[in-house]
């Protein structure tokens, strides 16, 4: 077997098991890996999203203002959302996923 098809296997296998992986971890991960590209990012992007949850964590994080994080509907996204704002792990406390809170208190300085 040749170089390049044992390097399209390893990519392969690589981007499938990320896509399991995302598959579970679900909205938390998509927006928190988008949330390092939207903290340098013009805020006037976040309009572009259509998800309202991801729009406002776009908004929160990007202008560093809590009062879009009080506009995501689901809760443990609001308080990873809060806790990355305002910098306070208590709100990481709040949230019920385990791997999101862990997530949360790894994340918040």
């Amino acid at each position: 077997m040749n170089s390049s098809i044992k390097n399209r296997q390893a990519f392969l296998s690589c981007f499938y098991t990320f896509i399991r992986f995302f598959k579970r971890m679900g909205f938390v991960w998509f927006v928190w890996i988008l949330s390092f590209n939207i903290s340098f990012a013009n805020s006037s992007n976040c309009y572009a999203i259509k998800n309202t949850d991801a729009k406002n964590f776009c908004l929160a994080i990007s202008q560093q203002q809590a009062s879009y994080c009080y506009s995501i509907r689901e809760s443990d996204d609001k308080n990873m959302c809060l806790a990355q704002v305002k910098k306070q792990k208590s709100s990481c406390y709040s949230i019920k996923s385990s791997d999101q809170k862990n997530q949360c208190l790894a994340l918040v300085p």
